[in-house]
């Protein structure tokens, strides 16, 4: 998708009535255009590149924001979702903020000089820590005079648990082209996250077996939520559907959606 698609209601001089969410990965750049006070998707377009390293992502992301007029008019808010696997979860009472770059340093092999920021859970009592290139968020500071800057992770685990019973299992898969994040709720607590390369089919269900095994989970009672950049009559979903019970693809809540809008929203999760 390369075009502008817009609902028959948006209205550009209307703009400081609606939300912009911006989706922004290795993968390319996204964006929704939603009404502040309504559930309805008024715009969307996604450009789909390939940035081999996070070392290039400020650039590009720069020449994109540039190129989008839109981007550059007075939205009621405007929220930033980076898409990257380099992200751990802390429970609040563990959590010390002057000790956070310490311990995602430690997780993640930095190839780029980096930022880490904390995105709170309030629902699961836990913080979600991820590292983004310093220049590129020196990029968003250019752009936007005002923005909020979320991960990924924070919307799947908001979303999954209005999804999953208190007294269901459920695991939520998010896939990039070659890596996915796994997400195990448990009766309403978040048991297990983690993220994993994959080349195959045999990959995913294998990582997700493997989650599922070490909590004593039989797959048959475990429901999967999927999103992400995954085509839904692929392999990899035929595989999940024989091993589990319920499987469904997780969609942003809208009353309205454009008309000519014919791409898949599972792939928009995080622009909510």
């Amino acid at each position: 998708m390369h075009d502008l698609i817009t609902d028959q209601s948006f209205e550009p001089k209307n703009i400081s009535e609606y939300k912009l969410s911006i989706q922004v990965s290795l993968d390319g750049f996204s964006f929704f255009v939603t009404h502040k006070t309504e559930r309805r998707l008024l715009a969307l377009k996604s450009t789909r590149v390939t940035i081999s390293s996070e070392k290039f992502l400020a650039r590009r992301f720069a020449e994109w924001a540039n190129s989008e007029e839109i981007l550059s008019k007075p939205f009621s808010s405007v929220t930033i979702c980076f898409i990257t696997p380099k992200f751990t979860l802390v429970p609040n009472e563990l959590y010390e903020k002057n000790k956070a770059s310490s311990l995602v340093n430690l997780l993640f092999d930095a190839q780029v000089k980096s930022q880490i920021i904390a995105n709170a859970i309030d629902e699961l009592s836990t913080t979600l820590l991820f590292s983004i290139p310093v220049e590129l968020k020196n990029e968003f500071d250019k752009v936007f005079n005002s923005y909020t800057l979320i991960h990924t992770g924070k919307v799947l685990a908001q979303q999954s648990l209005q999804l999953i019973g208190p007294q269901e299992t459920g695991l939520t898969l998010f896939f990039s082209p070659d890596n996915f994040s796994l997400f195990l709720h448990k009766e309403g607590t978040l048991i297990l996250t983690n993220s994993f390369t994959y080349s195959h089919p045999n990959d995913v269900l294998y990582y997700s077996l493997t989650a599922l095994k070490q909590y004593k989970i039989a797959p048959k009672q475990c429901k999967v939520l999927i999103s992400g950049q995954i085509e839904k009559e692929s392999d990899y979903i035929t595989l999940l559907k024989n091993y589990f019970g319920q499987t469904y693809f997780l969609l942003p809540d809208f009353e309205s959606t454009p008309e000519p809008l014919n791409e898949p929203l599972h792939q928009f999760i995080s622009l909510l």
